[in-house]
């Protein structure tokens, strides 16, 4: 086991590492292209920041809510975005670091089993990935700039997604009593974890109102960061038209849902650039769009996460103070 996880690890260095030489061989190559980044100023830095911040914030209550969905009805609000924050901290950082984090937090604090998180995060990355794909597909078709069965294709990809959760809870059902007893053994056991992440399911696609919020605050976070790459792209000195905006979100969006390594570092860079180079033939303003992304997000992440820290500090001293007769 240890041997498997050191050899994923290597792997991932070794992505990491191809990944960022080939953007450094780029950027030496097309140093003159990175001219327009001085036309990058503050007032368009602080706009971003706060169209990532609220992007942020509505991932944060779209999972504060699907949580309330699932029984969690004492947790408190301000104390979810503490765990949400640092365990956004954690993705940059660790693989798959946010799930984890999330998962050992919601069994300490909640109670809320493991079996039950990996429900949850795999309700809202397919939510998310379908939904991305759907506006995505819907622009193609309504822009026609591509073929139309690109956007047919885009549209058939997002039901793909949302299928097998539509499927999962009557396929459970009918495996049987769950007994997750030692005499039912690792059957037991699965069928009994299969029932958990089944329930998470079916509660999060119990009629159209429930998946229509999920895929409507998936939707609100890919807008912020729709109006994001907007301020950027304008800020570059780029004539923007919004489909090519949106395309270009669709990717930086869908690249950092679905991670192979931590944060996509250097992945995500790569592939927006690649799209960038594509749609309007300057692949630099994709690269500096993601990458400034993650600085910004990094930024705002880590002030919340020092904020809150500051916060709890001051808290007990006041409380510390209070004691003293």
């Amino acid at each position: 086991m240890l041997r498997l996880a050191n050899r994923q690890y290597v792997v991932r260095l070794f992505i990491i590492g191809i990944c960022l030489s080939l953007l450094a061989v780029y950027c030496g190559r097309h140093t003159s292209d990175l001219r327009f980044l001085s036309r990058l100023h503050g007032i368009h830095v602080t706009l971003f920041a706060v169209l990532v911040a609220l992007a942020n914030l509505a991932a944060t209550y779209k999972l504060f809510v699907v949580l309330h969905w699932l029984g969690l009805r004492n947790m408190d609000f301000v104390k979810w975005v503490r765990v949400f924050v640092a365990s956004r901290l954690a993705s940059f950082c660790v693989m798959q670091g946010t799930n984890l984090y999330r998962a050992i937090r919601l069994k300490k604090d909640y109670s809320f089993s493991y079996s039950g998180s990996v429900g949850v995060t795999a309700v809202i990355t397919c939510f998310d990935v379908a939904s991305v794909l759907l506006v995505t597909g819907v622009l193609v078709l309504a822009a026609g700039r591509f073929r139309s069965v690109t956007g047919l294709l885009l549209v058939a990809a997002a039901a793909a997604m949302i299928s097998p959760l539509l499927v999962l809870p009557p396929l459970v059902r009918r495996l049987g009593p769950a007994d997750a007893s030692a005499k039912a053994g690792w059957r037991g056991w699965a069928v009994g974890r299969m029932r958990v992440l089944a329930e998470v399911v079916a509660r999060c696609t119990k009629d159209l109102r429930t998946m229509a919020f999920i895929s409507g605050m998936t939707i609100a976070v890919y807008l912020a960061l729709l109006g994001g790459t907007a301020v950027c792209l304008t800020a570059f000195g780029r004539e923007v038209s919004m489909f090519d905006a949106a395309l270009l979100t669709s990717v930086l969006v869908l690249s950092r849902t679905v991670n192979i390594v931590p944060g996509n570092l250097g992945v995500s860079e790569l592939l927006t650039g690649v799209s960038a180079g594509l749609l309007m033939d300057e692949a630099m303003y994709g690269v500096m769009l993601s990458a400034i992304f993650r600085i910004v997000d990094f930024a705002v992440i880590g002030l919340a996460f020092l904020a809150f820290g500051l916060e709890r500090v001051i808290r007990k001293t006041r409380g510390g103070e209070r004691r003293i007769p």
